[in-house]
């Protein structure tokens, strides 16, 4: 890209147990590759003085940053003076970026959200999105926007080369609260799986579930080591039959975090058919689709120890890819110019 290259870091400073490192290794990817760190102070215990002091800075970068920029960013920015920063630069005919990590108002099946958040990204000039279905659904709002698409999102961790035995083990990891499916694991046709969990927030009953075992919660960096299972399960919303909900509608858009942590981990995937990653998964040869997970013991018997290891196998490459920031700089790179 043309001209000085900046990002405005929001993410970096937290601590994250679950998917959210994906937002923090972006801005290291950033940081790492020539893009110029924008950033307000901290809000401190003196709120009137602190005011004053990100107002001051905010009105630096205005000044200083020159025409022909390009300013890049991860969506959703929840601090209100960082979307004023974003509003005024759009203004000067700075180049904004939009990472387009999270569509909260998709998510949650709040339209009015969703209507706040599309005003708001109308003033970016291109979008890196989560995969070619996310970019048919920006597209359809933005026509004619700059698009280009991660597939997965980078996890700057050293990949597991370890091999793996085909058994029905099924790790699932990620923000448990939200995934109210796992209270049904015990249901009729999975009684035959074993499902070790890890992440925040069980339910309260979810570990004493006899085919269910809560692992526990960890620092991303040292997760993929400690996943122990065959399998790893991508699925979301209230229903074991197929994704309900808000959450599971927002599957059919997104690339899922745990995506990347089951790739570098080595553990061959299981997604429901109708996600947005599914054609990839079944494509790339790292796993299989299922339109309900009742499906998975039928799947898991039916498949050979030598297609298993050929799952395993075909990941080595993406879990480079993922492991090194290529997705993220090649998606920038496609937008440049």
């Amino acid at each position: 890209m043309n001209g000085p290259l900046y990002y405005i870091r929001q993410y970096s400073d937290e601590v994250y147990e679950h998917g959210g490192v994906g937002y923090t290794d972006i801005e290291k990817i950033l940081e790492t590759h020539g893009y110029k760190m924008i950033s307000l102070p901290d809000r401190g215990s003196v709120r009137a003085f602190t005011f004053f002091s990100r107002v001051r800075s905010l009105a630096g970068y205005i000044l200083s940053l020159e025409a022909g920029s390009t300013v890049v960013f991860i969506h959703p920015v929840f601090a209100r003076m960082y979307r004023l920063m974003i509003g005024l630069l759009a203004i000067k005919r700075i180049r904004i970026i939009c990472i387009l990590a999270d569509i909260d108002g998709v998510k949650d099946g709040d339209d009015n959200l969703l209507r706040k958040e599309l005003r708001f990204l109308k003033r970016c000039d291109a979008f890196v999105v989560h995969n070619s279905m996310m970019r048919k659904w920006l597209l359809e709002r933005f026509p004619g926007a700059r698009v280009s698409a991660l597939g997965l999102f980078d996890f700057l961790v050293k990949p597991i080369g370890e091999d793996r035995i085909k058994t029905s083990t099924l790790v699932f990891a990620g923000n448990l609260a939200k995934s109210g499916f796992l209270v049904h694991l015990h249901a009729a046709g999975l009684e035959h799986l074993q499902f070790n969990l890890y992440g925040p927030g069980p339910a309260a009953g979810i570990a004493a579930l006899v085919n269910v075992s809560y692992k526990g919660s960890f620092a991303p960096a040292a997760l993929p080591m400690l996943l122990e299972g065959s399998f790893g399960l991508v699925w979301d919303g209230d229903s074991i039959a197929a994704p309900a909900g808000s959450l599971g509608h927002y599957m059919s858009l997104i690339s899922q975090h745990k995506l990347s942590l089951y790739i570098v981990a080595g553990l061959p995937v299981i997604i429901h058919s109708s996600a947005a990653c599914a054609g990839f998964i079944v494509d790339a040869g790292i796993g299989f689709a299922v339109d309900d997970l009742r499906s998975i013991p039928g799947k898991i018997k039916a498949l050979p120890e030598e297609s298993y290891r050929l799952m395993q196998y075909n990941m080595k490459p993406f879990a480079e890819k993922i492991s090194h920031g290529a997705n993220l700089l090649q998606a920038l790179a496609e937008l440049a110019g």
